[in-house]
């Protein structure tokens, strides 16, 4: 018996498009295109804002230390705190060093912040020389790149006027280099006398294995 062939059903092919409606289907295209690059471009704002050092809380300091670079850092490094208790704070350092005073309430702020359970990564680039050699104990981790360079040296000042004015000042200057000397053998293998007698030379400069033999730094980067 034959076998008979039935043929498949086929749907009805769309009618072509009027010259209108292939506009307005070219206009939905190029919108929907448009959305999506505006979407590429947002996502690629924000992947931008969050590899940022600030949304990392990283602040680099590549300055001399005097009022203005201690205030710039101190109002940003708050505005973190601000929004965030107890984050994490690294700070990149390379310094020639500069005013005592101001280094000393940098410094301060810094381990108030470690008291109220920030963690303080301070990582020296380059040289950390007087001031910047202080800021570097500041840190809870205090890392040091392979070709740093620390400088500890007594205080250098001038003073004019007459010699009561030279005796107070010379005070003050005694009182600086105690609480310098302090924090630079709190946490080395140095005693203060041993800090200070290698200091009282012109210059006392030492390489970043010194510096982590000596206990001025925990790692080399």
């Amino acid at each position: 018996m034959a076998r008979t062939r039935t043929k498949k059903a086929s749907a009805p092919s769309a009618p072509p498009l009027s010259e209108k409606e292939q506009l307005e289907l070219r206009k939905l295209r190029a919108e929907a295109e448009r959305a999506e690059l505006l979407l590429q471009r947002d996502l690629r704002k924000d992947e931008i804002a969050e590899a940022s050092a600030e949304a990392h809380n990283t602040y680099t300091f590549y300055d001399e230390v005097n009022q203005e670079s201690i205030k710039e850092c101190l109002e940003e490094i708050s505005s973190w705190v601000r929004q965030e208790p107890k984050c994490p704070i690294t700070l990149i350092l390379n310094s020639p060093g500069g005013s005592v005073v101001d280094g000393l309430a940098l410094y301060d702020y810094l381990m108030g912040l470690r008291k109220r359970g920030h963690k303080i990564t301070i990582i020296c680039l380059g040289e950390a020389a007087s001031m910047g050699g202080v800021l570097l104990q500041a840190g809870n981790k205090r890392v040091v790149g392979r070709n740093f360079f620390m400088l500890m040296h007594q205080i250098s000042y001038s003073c004019y006027g007459r010699s009561p004015e030279h005796r107070d000042e010379m005070k003050l200057v005694n009182m600086m280099e105690s609480k310098l000397l302090r924090i630079l053998a709190k946490r080395s293998a140095l005693t203060v006398r041993e800090v200070r007698t290698n200091w009282e030379r012109t210059n006392w400069w030492i390489d970043s294995k010194k510096a982590v033999e000596l206990g001025f730094a925990d790692e080399i980067l």
